[in-house]
C-alpha cells in the first residue's frame, strides 16, 4: 500500500481536470484508512515469515517490495546478523524498521532511503536515513502516534535513539538496542 500511495502521489496532478482532483485526493484517503488499518492488525499479529526466514531476510522482502515502485531508490545493508535473534526481539526490532520505512514514505517525499541492520558483540545497530524534507527542528515537535511507538518500544528493550534531521537535509535515525 505505501508503494501504491507513493506512486500514486508523484502523479502530475497539473493536468487533473477538477474531477479527477477530487479522485485523486479521495484515492489517497482511502489508501491511507486502509494502510492504518492494516497497520493496526498487524500490531496484533507476527509479521509474515518473520520466524522462518529471520530479521534479515524479512527486512529484505518488505524493501525490495517497497523497492518495486517508482521514486524511491533504497539501499539495505546487514552485517554480523547471521545467527537468529531471539523471536520476541525480530519481532520488535522489524516492527520499529517497519515504522521507520512507513516515516519515510508517509512523510519525508525522499527519493533514497538507506537501512543498516548491524550486529556488534553486545548491541545491535540500526540505522535509517533518508534524503527528503527532514523533520521539524523544534525539541518535541514531532511526536506521532508511529514515533512514539518507536520510542516506547527503544525504550523497553533498554535501547538509545537519536534522530538527526533538518528541513530540507533529510533525516538519520540512529537506534542502539543491547543485545544477547
Amino acid at each position: 500500500m505505501s508503494a501504491a500511495k507513493l506512486s500514486l502521489s508523484r502523479l502530475d496532478k497539473t493536468s487533473f481536470t477538477p474531477s479527477q482532483v477530487q479522485a485523486y485526493q479521495t484515492s489517497l484517503e482511502l489508501l491511507d484508512q486502509a494502510a492504518a488499518e492494516l497497520r493496526n492488525i498487524a500490531r496484533n499479529i507476527m509479521p509474515a515469515g518473520l520466524s522462518k526466514i529471520g530479521l534479515p531476510a524479512a527486512v529484505k522482502g518488505l524493501l525490495d517490495t517497497l523497492g518495486s515502485g517508482p521514486g524511491l531508490s533504497i539501499n539495505f545493508n546487514t552485517h554480523g546478523l547471521e545467527e537468529r535473534l531471539p523471536e520476541a526481539l525480530e519481532i520488535s526490532l522489524y516492527r520499529v524498521i517497519l515504522e521507520l520505512i512507513n516515516n519515510v514514505i508517509k512523510h519525508a517525499r525522499a527519493t533514497r532511503l538507506t537501512v543498516q541492520l548491524i550486529r556488534h558483540p553486545t548491541y545491535i545497530n540500526i540505522v535509517v536515513e533518508d534524503d527528503g524534507i527532514g523533520l521539524d527542528p523544534q525539541p518535541g515537535a514531532v511526536k506521532g502516534i508511529g514515533l512514539n511507538s518507536i520510542i516506547s518500544r527503544i525504550s523497553y528493550l533498554k535501547g538509545t535513539i537519536d534522530i538527526d534531521s533538518k528541513r530540507g537535509a533529510g533525516t538519520t535515525v540512529l537506534i542502539d538496542i543491547p543485545c544477547p
